[in-house]
């Protein structure tokens, strides 16, 4: 772009090499913009202090900038955040206003006559000291990007003040209009910017065209185990704490008194349970994490097998031109999530509770009056384990999870349904989950990547449907067979 001066640090953050994705980053740059000067906008970012997102202004106004972001030439763009750009609402150098928030599928939805499928943009609030600051992120352009240009009139009318009295007066664009960012504007293309955006068009010859979907764009929480496991481990803990060892009622049938005499003096030779108080407790404390252990681990299990806790996307072709070797790679930006080892096997089908700690004062077990034969190894049949094999691989990491799926070919307007992918959501995660993409062909020039906002809806797994015993009942309804210390 001949003739644009460019400032080597044109923003009060040292490093504008990589684009700002996470929560805590996406705060850093709001806090930047207040921060900067005025005159700080730049070819990547730009600022307003407020805006009624629900006014035709308000629409105006971020399909301008959108548009012109997206017509940005590709070599200067990559000078910052990988060539990404940024629009922030609700904040402005000196000012922290914030912004009335706009659901950000509605928000999509609004824009999309207006902008079309294909340029990539997302947006997200984050909150800077109880503030809400609208923050869209626009993907970098591409070398073989088409023109993107206005789908559709967009017009706001304004009434000025005339001497003969005031008058409405029209702002806004016709249908065709391009639009281009410049250093701190956005203004229709002049000539020599309509010659470079068809530069950028004729630069690749085979220019992929993916766009990745979740289907059904919504998925299930984890179920909430905190509440459930605390009810049954504090009945627990009381019951087993009460308990006593009772001794077995002696005979008292007078035809054998010998009998009698001796279920006594054996009842005598038995040592006393050699535990402390203390350590009964301690075995009871032992006994209850190794039962929420347990249970954890096959709520996990279940939630492998749980459709609706699976991530399912979707790999759509949209042009006449196949593709092979497409890598598709997914990144689910939450540390509230992680990926279930596919191989995980434990569930409620194979659950096995532990034995509960004998009551206070039980005797050791008699040593048994028969030679013992446990020295003696049966073998048992050699079972082996076979792995699970998955077309993906998921790496945890501190921002999320990273999903990297085999490479696929496409033929011409195919559709593709990746391998779900199992995840644990923490229950109570709020907003919608956003999910980054990228996906790559070995014979395709560039690469296509967008974000999916995917609904956390609560659980609907059954807990522990296949369990011997509902842990959620108290002990004296649910029986806890399972759980009952044996008072013999």
């Amino acid at each position: 772009m001949a003739g644009v001066a460019l400032r080597a640090v044109p923003f009060p953050i040292e490093d504008l090499s990589r684009p700002f994705r996470r929560p805590s980053e996406l705060r850093r740059l709001v806090e930047a913009v207040r921060a900067a000067d005025d005159k700080d906008e730049s070819l990547w970012v730009e600022w307003k202090s407020t805006l009624d997102l629900t006014s035709q202004p308000g629409l105006l106004h971020l399909v301008r900038q959108i548009l012109g972001f997206a017509n940005r030439d590709p070599e200067v763009a990559a000078q910052w955040c990988e060539g990404n750009a940024y629009l922030l609402v609700g904040v402005s150098p000196g000012q922290l206003q914030g912004v009335a928030g706009v659901d950000p599928q509605r928000l999509v939805q609004t824009l999309q006559p207006y902008l079309g499928s294909e340029i990539t943009w997302t947006p997200e609030y984050v909150t800077v000291e109880g503030r809400e600051v609208l923050v869209v992120e626009i993907g970098p352009p591409k070398p073989g990007d088409p023109i993107r240009f206005l789908l559709k009139d967009l017009f706001i009318t304004k009434k000025t003040q005339t001497a003969d009295g005031p008058k409405d007066k029209r702002h806004g664009y016709h249908h065709g209009t391009i639009l281009i960012r410049r250093p701190g504007d956005t203004e229709r293309a002049d000539q020599h910017e309509r010659e470079m955006l068809q530069r950028r068009l004729r630069a690749a010859g085979t220019r992929l065209h993916t766009v990745l979907v979740a289907d059904p764009p919504r998925i299930e929480a984890a179920p909430a185990l905190d509440e459930l496991l605390a009810g049954f481990t504090e009945r627990e803990r009381e019951r087993l704490l009460a308990a006593r060892y009772e001794p077995p009622a002696a005979a008292t049938d007078g035809a054998q008194p010998r009998g009698f005499f001796a279920a006594a003096a054996a009842r005598a030779m038995v040592p006393p349970d050699p535990r402390s108080r203390e350590e009964y407790a301690a075995e009871i404390e032992a006994y209850l994490e190794q039962v929420r252990r347990d249970v954890r681990d096959a709520v996990t299990g279940d939630l492998k097998d749980h459709r609706p806790a699976h991530l399912a996307l979707t790999l759509v072709n949209t042009g006449e031109q196949p593709f092979a070797g497409v890598e598709v790679t997914v990144i689910v930006q939450s540390p509230e999530v992680r990926c279930i080892d596919p191989n995980w096997e434990t569930n409620s089908k194979n659950l096995d509770l532990p034995d509960p700690p004998k009551p206070c004062g039980t005797p050791p077990s008699s040593p048994p009056l028969i030679a013992s034969f446990s020295h003696l190894q049966i073998p048992t049949p050699y079972r082996p384990h076979i792995p699970v094999l998955t077309n993906w691989e998921a790496e945890q990491r501190p921002e999320g999870v990273r999903i990297s799926f085999d490479p696929i070919d496409l033929r011409a307007h195919a559709r593709i349904v990746l391998e779900p992918v199992p995840l644990a959501i923490a229950p109570g995660t709020a907003g919608p989950l956003s999910v980054h993409w990228t996906a790559a062909g070995i014979d395709a020039a560039g690469q296509d990547s967008g974000t999916i906002a995917l609904t956390v809806e609560p659980s609907t797994l059954p807990i522990l449907s296949a369990a011997p015993d509902d842990l959620d009942a108290p002990a004296d309804e649910a029986g806890h067979d399972d759980l009952e210390a044996d008072p013999a």
